[in-house]
């Protein structure tokens, strides 16, 4: 049915009814979030949605498979965290002296891990995902590390 002035009033996003149709432009040009890998746990697949909610990894497979493995290690950190609220920071050692607990130590080179893993996807470090300048200051630094330490 076309409306008095010309337009279709079921599908015009301008008609009062139509509230629904306005953002239907804009939601057809993101690409969906894949499905979430299975045995993920919480943290997981909440890092899984906020990385594909601002980030598109469309066609490269070999991002999927290094945010997903980063995914499995935020569970593992958050497994780790889980187990030391029961445990006290520090332990005797083998000759009785005092130590740091090792899930403590674990738990710093799970994060260590997740920062690399996350880095080698390249996401910005700003978090914005237009900024051009930040997706490249990892390979930046990079290069100017291997420029300065190089033997003259």
């Amino acid at each position: 049915m076309l409306s008095p002035e010309g337009s279709n009033r079921l599908t015009d996003p301008n008609y009062p009814r139509n509230e629904a149709l306005k953002g239907a432009e804009t939601m057809a040009e993101t690409p969906p979030i894949p499905c979430v890998p299975r045995g993920l746990d919480k943290g997981g697949k909440a890092l899984w949605r906020s990385v594909h909610a601002v980030f598109g990894f469309t066609g490269e497979p070999h991002l999927l498979a290094i945010l997903e493995q980063a995914c499995r290690t935020r569970d593992e950190i958050d497994r780790l965290e889980a187990a030391m609220e029961r445990q006290p920071y520090t332990v005797l050692g083998s000759a009785k002296q005092v130590q740091v607990h090792p899930l403590v130590s674990e738990a710093r080179f799970q994060r260590k891990a997740l920062a690399e893993l996350l880095s080698r996807i390249g996401l910005p470090d700003n978090g914005d995902p237009d900024d051009p300048h930040a997706r490249h200051s990892a390979a930046g630094k990079k290069a100017a590390r291997a420029r300065w330490n190089r033997c003259y």
